[in-house]
């Protein structure tokens, strides 16, 4: 017998059609496109979408970039950076690269260079694997916690300096300089956590911190090509002759480039040519990698150790803790070495004149909220939109510098009792002559401070004289009339000769002049008592006389913390106060070191605390507030219960503590956040502990009464659980009926469920092959446009008709989908409903017979014994009526088997009462039958007498 089934179809078709409907697809997008631009009503240019166009606006010379998340080993100034191919410090793009939850804003670092090649920056060193923490040497100053969301991948990630550890699922190294490199992308949405310590920034710190650096610092971060031009040196030597340390040199230079350079992000340099050097002599303007750039050059040939770092400046404030950083935020600055202190940052770049520029690409871009950012650049330096402010340096402070071309340097201007200077060659017979003694110091007298005083006599410098400071011998001047010793700490400061008169130590055969020496073993005398005498004395400058400056500026670093061990630097404008005693309110507890430092251990008590530090008459004293640690523990919910959370607020005074670790019971379960709160859930446990610790302090709060909070809570569900359960035995509900209730819901749901599902399903089949007839359509259209043959009007007017009817035509689909379905009930009833019905009816009429108030509300036993007890309707009838009704809406019985039973028992009792009632029993039944069909006694409405209508489906009111 041959096959007569049908063919399979062909796949071939099926993908021709999927393969028409997307090239259908993208017609309707091209048309849509396309109808504005040949309308006149849009510029053909508005219809190009390019990728990444929200970098920055093309008029503010905003470009695209990763900007200092993907650093790489070498940059070029004025080029990309890392494996970019946009230089990211040129941006203005507005972008989001990543948001920071902070307890304070920041600079966020995301790597520094070592080795300058001339025109760019190169890293060198290898790096380590991150093993949980950085470990980077120097002072702690302040404590910095935050949060970091990329918006963006990268491989640098930001951190404050100096980054201690980061909480991050990622394999992680940590640079040479201090950062944390990712060895793949972190993808965009990663968010991490970072402790960080910033090291100190106090200028009077700074300034004693001198200059013994490590040898391995010293050697790596002050080399130099030897391309380096001999007058970028030369130039800088006399910019900061007159600096008394590496701290004044660094703001020295600082200074002098904010003054005579302008921001520009249009700057460029020559290709070949040293930046540092060029920047200096023949640039006016720049941006941030020329000017940290030439600092850190500038630094290097004077010895100091610099390098240059990169990353992001503060960024937006958004809230009291939150910064969003964006790609115009990227920023390149210098960071200088001090021993004992670490690496400090310094930003050369003129603030405000930065931050104006990216207000006005921030407002360009029509960016929600305000864009006024104020940053902590250099130490004691603030910068903000309208203006920069910065700390005097002190004595000896610069040039004016502005006023002084760089191509022309001339001799920085002096402080006090600068250096004398070599006189110039000249015509001695234009010159005047000196005559006499004269003495003279190198530099401004401070308490502490080395000086060398110089001895001449009618110019020659004097050997063998014997230098008194406050009438105390010093030293003797050596072959070039110099000695070099400590100023005292004092106020009044006298500088003298002492010896005999220069006559009578001829007369005795003492040598001549020019090498005078003087008996150390004789009475000291100054050159001006000798005057008093019948001997001649020399004549000349033989003594000064100075009044210092004695009080004592204090730099506290580390956190005031009970407990907590602080440093503690003394210095008079910047010099050390050595070996001076250190009192914690009013009881010595230390000496100051070489350096003018010392540990101070504070109380384990909170409160205010004073320090003092005194030598000599040189004094000084800072009232300083200790923070305690304190813990509150709050429910999240109105009470502590087991397994729910529990705000923890750990504090430090008044303000809030983040990092602390929080415990329970002794078991860590996490640190505080930002805001200095942590919601850990309470174990199953009538009584825990909840501790804070930091800072080697640990802070206890009892919870208790756990299960008792429980159990209260548990009192109103439980009653209301008992009193759901009275009410169902009242009302005879038996786990079958429930069963069968929820059985029907689920089916319902499920019904409607399919019902929705195949609507969609023929809405998506509908649209399938509509998609081919539209796409004809719209090129037909198309073609009647161009060709000019159809109005765009009419165009348009069709294409809202055409929608309107979709629309129209996919809602009925859906409608006679789910009447497919779901069944209606106006349907034909089922036998089984029929008796089911019949038996309602019934009981209806039963209640319509009893005279028990309020029927909806009780159970269909305390209806039956109404009826026999009150009515006197017969028992047996009732009780039968009673059980049916109940095994039939309760139990879910066949109703079948039990409507005889059922029409027997409501035929009995209403004989029953057509025989009570006076008149013709057939008139009594009739009337009963009447009363028993009408509406009301279906229980159609409510009524609290015997007689008033209820509802025929019993107490539940007919529901089930």
């Amino acid at each position: 017998m041959p096959d007569r089934s049908p063919p399979p179809k062909s796949r071939g078709r099926e993908y021709g059609r999927a393969l028409l409907v997307l090239c259908c697809a993208a017609a309707l997008v091209l048309a849509a496109s396309l109808v504005p631009a040949l309308a006149g009503s849009a510029p053909a240019d508005a219809l190009v979408f390019v990728e990444g166009g929200s970098d920055g606006d093309s008029s503010s010379g905003g470009r695209s970039g990763l900007g200092a998340l993907d650093n790489g080993n070498r940059t070029d100034v004025g080029g990309s950076l890392g494996n970019q191919s946009d230089n990211a410090f040129q941006s203005l793009g507005t972008e989001t690269h990543f948001t920071v939850q902070s307890t304070t804003g920041a600079y966020w670092r995301t790597g520094s260079y070592d080795r300058y090649t001339g025109s760019g920056w190169t890293q060198t060193g290898d790096s380590r694997p991150y093993d949980g923490s950085v470990d980077l040497d120097g002072l702690r100053d302040t404590e910095v916690s935050y949060e970091v969301t990329l918006e963006r991948s990268a491989t640098s990630l930001p951190t404050v300096w100096m980054p201690q550890r980061v909480s991050l699922d990622e394999q992680l190294r940590v640079t040479p300089g201090g950062a944390l490199r990712a060895t793949e992308s972190v993808p965009a949405e990663t968010t991490y956590t970072g402790q960080s310590v910033t090291p100190p920034s106090d200028p009077a710190l700074l300034r004693s911190a001198g200059r013994d650096y490590p040898p391995d610092v010293a050697d790596q971060y002050t080399r130099l090509p030897d391309s380096t031009p001999d007058r970028l040196t030369a130039f800088t030597d006399e910019l900061t002759a007159d600096a008394n340390s590496p701290y004044e040199k660094a703001v020295r230079i600082e200074r002098w480039l904010e003054a005579n350079k302008t921001y520009s992000l249009d700057a460029s340099h020559d290709t070949g040519a040293d930046v540092a050097d060029q920047f200096v002599f023949e640039m006016d303007e720049g941006y941030c990698e020329y000017f940290a750039t030439t600092m850190v050059t500038m630094l290097r040939s004077q010895d100091v150790p610099a390098r240059y770092a990169v990353g992001y400046s503060t960024g937006q404030q958004t809230d009291e803790n939150s910064y969003t950083v964006r790609g115009m935020n990227a920023h390149a600055w210098v960071e200088v070495y001090f021993p004992d202190v670490g690496w400090v940052q310094f930003d050369p770049t003129p603030g405000a004149a930065r931050l104006q520029e990216e207000q006005e690409a921030f407002e360009a871009s029509n960016e929600n909220g305000s864009y006024a950012p104020t940053e902590q650049g250099s130490p004691g330096e603030t910068s903000s939109i309208n203006e920069s402010s910065s700390e005097t340096p002190g004595e000896g402070n610069g040039p004016n510098a502005a006023e002084t071309p760089p191509s022309e340097p001339s001799t920085p201007a002096s402080g006090e009792g600068t250096a004398t200077e070599s006189p110039e060659t000249t015509d001695s017979a234009d010159q005047p002559q000196p005559s006499g003694y004269a003495l003279d110091l190198n530099t401004t007298p401070v308490p502490g401070r080395s000086v060398n005083v110089t001895v001449t006599n009618d110019g020659v410098p004097v050997s063998g004289v014997t230098v008194l400071f406050n009438d105390e011998p010093v030293g003797t001047t050596d072959r070039h009339g110099s000695v070099v010793a400590t100023v005292p700490y004092t106020t009044e400061f006298t500088v003298s000769l002492a010896g005999r008169d220069v006559e009578r130590q001829a007369a005795l055969g003492a040598p001549p002049r020019g090498d005078l020496r003087y008996a150390l073993d004789a009475p000291p005398v100054t050159l001006l008592e000798s005057a008093q005498s019948n001997q001649s004395a020399p004549e000349g400058n033989t003594s000064q006389s100075y009044r210092l400056d004695t009080n004592v500026s204090l730099s506290l670093t580390g956190e005031p913390v009970t407990g907590n061990e602080i440093t503690l630097a003394a210095t008079i404008r910047g010099v050390p106060v050595r070996d001076a005693a250190v009192e914690l309110d009013g009881e010595q507890v230390t000496t100051t070191d070489d350096r003018g430092r010392a540990q101070v251990t504070l109380p384990d008590e909170s409160g205010n605390v004073t320090l003092a530090v005194s030598r000599d008459e040189a004094a000084g004293a800072e009232t300083l507030t200790v923070r305690g640690l304190g813990l509150a523990v709050e429910p999240a919910l109105p009470l502590s219960l087991p397994l729910q959370p529990v705000v923890v607020q750990a504090r430090l005074g008044n303000q809030s503590l983040a990092g602390a670790t929080v415990s329970i019971d002794g078991e860590s379960v996490g640190e505080t956040t930002v805001n200095g709160t942590l919601r850990p859930d309470l174990p199953f446990r009538d009584s825990v502990t909840v501790s804070v610790s930091k800072y080697g302090q640990t802070r206890e709060q009892q919870v208790t009464g756990l299960y008792t909070n429980a159990a209260l809570v548990a009192f109103v569900p439980g009653l209301l659980l008992v009193g759901l359960g009275i009410s169902v035995v009242r009302r005879g509900v038996t786990p079958r009926s429930a069963l069968r209730v929820l059985s029907r819901l689920a089916d319902r749901l499920l019904r409607t469920t399919l019902a929705t599902l195949v609507g969609f399903a023929a809405v998506v089949d509908s649209a399938l092959h509509r998609a081919v007839d539209a796409a004809r359509h719209v090129v037909a259209t198309l073609r009647a446009l161009l060709e000019r043959r159809r109005a765009l009007d009419e165009v348009l007017g069709s294409l809202r008709a055409w929608l309107l009817a979709l629309v129209a035509s996919n809602r009925t689909r859906i409608r006679e989908a789910s009447r497919r379905v779901t069944p209606t009930s106006g349907g034909p009833s089922t036998p089984a409903e029929e008796d089911s019905r019949t038996i309602r009816e019934a009981w209806g009429r039963f209640l319509a017979v009893v005279s028990i108030p309020r029927a909806r509300t009780k159970s269909p036993g305390e209806i039956a014994t109404h009826a026999i007890t009150v009515d006197e309707l017969p028992s047996d009838p009732v009780e039968t009526l009673r059980d049916v009704f109940r095994e039939v809406e309760y139990g879910g019985r066949d109703a079948s088997e039990r409507l005889p039973r059922v029409e027997a028992a409501i035929t009995a009792i209403e004989a029953h009462l057509a025989a009570r009632r006076d008149g013709p029993d057939a008139e009594t039944v009739e009337r009963s039958d009447e009363t028993s069909d009408t509406p009301e006694a279906s229980g159609s409405t409510d009524g609290t007498d015997s007689t008033e209508p209820v509802d025929p489906a019993g107490p539940t009111g007919g529901s089930r």
